[in-house]
């Protein structure tokens, strides 16, 4: 009987570890992805604001891009 309660313990406690670790892989996996896309974003404000030194504008970059305006300024004001 005391044996079986420290058998439940062990499996509560086993269970708890592989929780804790799934939960550590899926916040990696989350800041992970979040540092791909913030990287991308930036890169793109880098080139669209290269672009619009060449004597682009927002409108033409649009047009060629395929992203709105807005999507265009919002870039361009997050990253400068």
């Amino acid at each position: 009987m005391l044996s079986d309660l420290f058998d439940e313990q062990a499996q509560r406690e086993q269970y708890d570890i592989a929780v804790r670790k799934e939960s550590e892989a899926r916040g990696e996996a989350r800041g992970e992805a979040r540092g791909e896309a913030r990287g991308e974003a930036r890169g793109k404000a880098e080139l669209l604001k290269k672009l619009i030194e060449l004597g682009n504008s927002v409108k033409q970059l649009s047009d060629m891009l395929g992203m709105s305006e807005i999507e265009i300024e919002g870039l361009l004001a997050m990253y400068n």
